[in-house]
């Protein structure tokens, strides 16, 4: 899964470059970054909640509605954001296809079904692009404001 989103970071550079403490500097990124990703998280839990049918119901063994598979992780560190569907490892056969297959037993032919894509998450991404840099610029400036 090659989803990703990126965004054009100049305008963020030459804001955050004149700022002198890197620890500040870091913690307005990973700010910026958590709000980000919190929009594309959104979004997806919203794609998946309206494009399959049972996707608020509780699971008996996650003890947690099926749409709250869709993660997102900050990495303080490397100063990155992952918004991830693999934290439950279902979604992502809504998100990619399964053909049918079957199997043999007793001498008769079970198939299992077939699931098609729904690109829920892939759709989540390219929606709110624009928006994810929207957020990121919202939260530098807000952050700067409280700073100045």
């Amino acid at each position: 899964m090659n989803n990703i989103a990126q965004v054009d970071s100049t305008q963020v550079d030459k804001l955050l470059s004149t700022l002198d403490n890197e620890a500040l500097r870091a913690t307005i990124i990973n700010a910026a970054l958590k709000g980000g990703a919190e929009v594309i998280q959104q979004k997806a839990q919203q794609n998946f909640r309206s494009s399959i049918k049972g996707a608020s119901n509780y699971s008996k063994f996650i003890r947690k509605p099926f749409y709250q598979g869709v993660k997102k992780i900050v990495d303080k560190g490397l100063m990155t954001a992952i918004v991830s569907i693999m934290s439950d490892f279902r979604m992502k056969f809504f998100e990619k296809q399964i053909q049918e297959r079957s199997y043999k037993k007793n001498n008769k032919i079970h198939r299992t079904g077939v699931v098609s894509a729904k690109h829920f998450f892939k759709n989540a991404i390219m929606q709110t692009q624009t928006q994810v840099e929207e957020t990121i610029k919202k939260v530098i400036d807000n952050k700067l404001s409280q700073i100045k």
